[in-house]
């Protein structure tokens, strides 16, 4: 009696984990199947058939499972096949979950802005604690921010310079001020940085109000803004953009024209009533500011921009396993002493940096700078574009999660992965630069002392414009 509940039992159990693992079988079946029409790579008509046939596998190789009268030998047949089928599409579905879980990462994220709290490297406030009852002098304050700043009298300054002037003379005890606006009077006052310390970072998000002029990407010519910010860390931290370069892309023709813009060009800021500034500080005012700013310059329509900072070059250098770029020069990095060769240079993540960084090695400055940096997006181009990517990808879609930012939609880009992917197209890449001449004025952004300006050359953004032109309107129609 004893012997046959146990054998019961036994079956009772055996069925339940039939059962589960039935369920889990199906799930995973079915969830490659979503994926397969959610990713549409191949027609609907041949879509439809693949998932009739994996319903129709699944199905019978269930039905021999969990059916007793089926014979065992066939049973344990149907068993190991779904395993390995389980197997098989567990691994392709957890790949497009990345796949899908990246893409909506780097879509369009909130800007963070930082609010360092800065005192002098003698005070006695060094925790945030510390700035009870204190006087906080605070330039161009987030509300949210200064709401989060209790039990301290704030006081505002409109005039940059004099807000470090009284905190060097200990009229006020600390400042507040956003990050970008601190790197830039750091940059410009030698003993600003090596004088002070931050005892503390404010944090504020703000909704990005940049949208994307949507065009059909496989088959119309559109124009990208590769912003690339002068940041470590989150690629959303409101900075400088240090990198401008206008991407034109003809899908029809499989030619991508770069138009890299200097740093500092001396152009009017689109939202700022006509004020001149360097183009790098439009990225103070946000992404939107710098894509506005070009428009006006180079009279076009940016459809799209996509956004790096350092820490996303050298992750994505590293995880594609370095780049071979052409140099036009021998040099020696300034940031940290790395050596170039005139002619191939094999470089990892660091390397990269350095070598689209640099511009105080070269007579033409920055110049050849953005000539670097056009042959370093060559090289990345080359890689991403080439099938052993495959090998590497759930590894750099890894890295990449939160360290770049565009406004491309999801469907836009699986619409160029599948155009890449069906044509497996070597794409042409052709560049031309604006230029200008070295002047020192004024900006909007820092107007306490004339700064080092590029003065724009009318001829050079002339033909910049034609030739930008010349591949929005070639279809080869």
């Amino acid at each position: 009696m004893m012997s046959k509940v146990v054998k019961n039992n036994k079956k009772k159990n055996s069925g339940n984990i039939r059962k589960i693992y039935s369920y889990i079988f199906f799930f995973v079946i079915f969830l490659f199947v979503f994926y397969l029409f959610r990713l549409n790579i191949l027609p609907s008509w041949v879509n439809i058939i693949i998932a009739v046939i994996l319903f129709l596998v699944m199905s019978t190789l269930l039905f021999f499972i969990n059916n007793r009268r089926v014979k065992d030998n066939i049973r344990i047949k149907s068993l190991i096949v779904s395993i390995i089928l389980l197997i098989i599409f567990g691994f392709v579905d957890y790949h497009i979950f990345n796949t899908l879980s990246f893409l909506n990462s780097i879509s369009n994220s909130d800007n963070m802005i930082n609010y360092p709290l800065v005192t002098i490297n003698d005070s006695s406030i060094s925790r945030l604690r510390d700035i009870k009852g204190k006087k906080i002098g605070y330039y161009d304050g987030n509300e949210k921010v200064l709401k989060r700043i209790k039990s301290s009298e704030l006081i505002e300054y409109e005039d940059l310079s004099k807000l470090y002037t009284d905190l060097f003379d200990q009229k006020i005890d600390a400042i507040l001020i956003e990050q970008s606006m601190k790197d830039l009077a750091d940059e410009n006052n030698n003993n600003y940085e090596a004088r002070t310390k931050v005892i503390y970072v404010y944090k504020a998000k703000e909704k990005s109000a940049t949208s994307a002029k949507v065009v059909d990407v496989t088959s119309k010519p559109f124009i990208i803004y590769l912003s690339g910010i002068d940041t470590e860390g989150e690629v959303s931290s409101v900075s400088r953009s240090d990198v401008n370069i206008v991407v034109t892309i003809n899908p029809k023709t499989h030619k991508i024209l770069l138009v890299s813009i200097p740093r500092d060009y001396y152009v009017k800021l689109h939202s700022k009533n006509g004020y001149r500034d360097k183009l790098t500080h439009a990225g103070i005012y946000g992404v939107d500011e710098s894509i506005k700013t070009i428009e006006d310059i180079l009279d076009i329509d940016i459809n799209y921009y996509v956004r790096v900072n350092f820490t996303s070059v050298r992750d994505i250098v590293d995880t594609l396993g370095g780049i071979t770029v052409n140099s036009d020069y021998d040099f020696t990095s300034t940031v940290d002493g790395r050596k170039f060769t005139k002619g191939i240079n094999n470089l990892d993540g660091q390397g990269a940096l350095d070598f689209a960084r640099e511009r105080y090695s070269f007579k033409d400055g920055d110049r050849q700078r953005g000539r670097n940096q056009e042959e370093v997006i060559r090289a990345l181009v080359d890689k991403v574009t080439n099938p052993k990517i495959l090998f590497k990808y759930n590894q750099l879609l890894t890295k990449l999660g939160s360290k770049v930012d565009t406004n491309i939609s999801t469907d836009e880009l699986f619409d160029l992965a599948r155009l890449q992917l069906n044509q497996g197209i070597k794409w042409t890449i052709e560049s031309c630069n604006l230029d200008g001449s070295n002047s020192m004025e004024y900006t909007y952004s820092y107007p306490q002392q004339k700064l080092y300006v590029m003065i724009p050359n009318p001829d050079s953004i002339s033909k910049s414009k034609d030739k930008i032109n010349e591949y929005l309107g070639d279809n080869n129609e």
